[in-house]
């Protein structure tokens, strides 16, 4: 009877291996794989909680504030943005609401991806680099600069 059960035991482990492994390359093609363009991309190593390279400094938001904001300008913003996966990607996006959630120092932007063609949320600890697409002016922090000017 211990025999069968330790024969089933190495079995499931085995498929736990084969499915790790699956996974693993799933995730290496992702990376390296884009369908706008095929070259592998350059990964994102910092890690993106250490606040001493990417500092925002932002208050907590208390429930009872205001946390969203809507934009009313059509504006357009060239950035280069981190996935959680690691990989970096220059998108035009034009902002339509800004927000933050009770308890969280993150200021989300929901914006149309032109790269995507489609709507997408942009956390702000992810924006690498901004830039103006209407004065070609380099924004420091998207998320401030947009939360303090709306």
């Amino acid at each position: 009877m211990d025999v069968i059960v330790s024969i089933w035991l190495l079995v499931g482990f085995i498929l736990c291996c084969f499915a790790a492994i699956g996974k693993l390359g799933h995730v290496i093609r992702r990376r390296t794989e884009h369908p706008i363009n095929p070259e592998p991309r350059q990964n994102y190593q910092t890690n993106l909680l250490d606040t001493s390279i990417r500092p925002d400094n932002l208050e907590f938001v208390t429930p009872g504030e205001a946390t969203n904001h809507r934009i009313t300008d059509n504006i357009q913003f060239m950035i280069e943005y981190v996935d959680r996966d690691g990989v970096i990607t220059e998108r035009v996006i034009e902002p339509l609401n800004i927000y933050r959630i009770a308890g969280k120092a993150t200021i989300y932007i929901d914006a149309f991806c032109t790269v995507r063609n489609a709507m997408r949320s942009f956390r702000n600890d992810r924006i690498l680099s901004a830039r103006d697409m209407q004065n070609n002016q380099e924004i420091a922090n998207l998320g401030r600069y947009l939360w303090e000017r709306y």
